[in-house]
């Protein structure tokens, strides 16, 4: 079973804290990398990933509407847990996507360190163990600038 990341993990805080100019792009990648594998659809997604990739602060705005999706994917996702006491494979996929809706909620953050590190945890739980391990090593060589 995967570990669980610190939601502040010194490592990453202490990166994130060392590159705040490439906190947003990092932000980005998380979110990018998680919804690679739990693609979510739908209007206020793409405007956000669109406000992102243009480093756009209006983004912000949209948080209302990314709150209200990444509700409705928690909500559709403790439904299946409630109905499935074996963790199905479709409970897991729910979580991620939950998840994978909340690391976008979490980019569009005013403080883009604080949007950086909370994308981070949320695309990390996101994904496979295997996954994992690589999304970190991948953060990692980012903010360090290689």
């Amino acid at each position: 079973m995967k570990e669980a990341l610190h939601p502040r993990d010194a490592e990453i805080v202490a990166l994130v804290n060392g590159a705040r100019a490439r906190a947003r792009q990092v932000a980005l990648f998380a979110v990018q990398q998680a919804l690679d594998r739990h693609a979510i659809s739908g209007e206020p997604v793409w405007k956000a990933l669109a406000a992102l990739e243009r480093d756009d602060a209006s983004a912000v705005e949209l948080r209302p509407a990314l709150r209200n999706l990444v509700q409705s994917l928690d909500a559709a996702y403790w439904t299946l847990t409630e109905e499935d006491s074996r963790y199905s494979g479709a409970t897991r996929e729910a979580f991620c996507r939950a998840r994978a809706a909340n690391s976008l909620l979490a980019a569009v953050q005013e403080d883009a360190c604080e949007a950086a590190l909370d994308a981070i945890y949320e695309a990390h739980a996101s994904l496979e163990e295997s996954e994992a391990v690589v999304f970190l090593e991948r953060i990692k060589t980012l903010l360090r600038g290689a």
